[in-house]
């Protein structure tokens, strides 16, 4: 279900024009008009100029479940670094999809954004440190009451 919805909200819909509806679609407004961003920081400037904070945390948040479910299904198979770079290659395959749906499609649905790679993977990433280090947590919580209570009923 996930999966799904992250399609949907990443990719669809795509948009398909005959090329004279485009042409006027363009006319007069070819500046608005984005296939691509690769300035690093300049959507993240231009939400936090706009005060599109929703924007912004919905990108940090993006992948979170993923690392959720990445870190449920390969906890003891996979390093870190694994489990990292499969985010990032995620991330990059949203960005380059959006991309490519634009060029064929004729008219940017979404625009591929280097923040976006950025604050996906990020957002991503951290959640993974947290499900690590809540893990550890939890096993070391077991660990302690496993010890208190050899003490008391042994």
């Amino acid at each position: 279900m996930y999966v799904i919805c992250l399609a949907k909200i990443t990719l669809f819909p795509v948009y398909f024009f005959r090329d004279e509806d485009l042409r006027q679609m363009k006319e007069g407004v070819d500046s608005y008009f984005a296939f691509y961003q690769l300035i690093p920081l300049a959507s993240i400037r231009n939400y936090l100029h706009e005060g599109a904070l929703l924007q912004l945390i919905g990108n940090f948040l993006l992948l979170s479940p993923l690392s959720a479910y990445i870190e449920i299904f390969t906890r003891r198979k996979w390093k870190t670094g694994k489990k990292i770079a499969l985010l990032a290659f995620v991330s990059v395959m949203i960005e380059a999809l959006q991309f490519l749906f634009n060029v064929v499609s004729g008219f940017p649905a979404r625009t591929a954004d280097i923040d976006d790679f950025f604050l996906n993977t990020s957002g991503a990433v951290l959640t993974l440190v947290i499900l690590v280090l809540f893990r550890k947590m939890l096993r070391n919580h077991e660990h302690f009451k496993e010890t208190l209570d050899s003490l008391f009923y042994d």
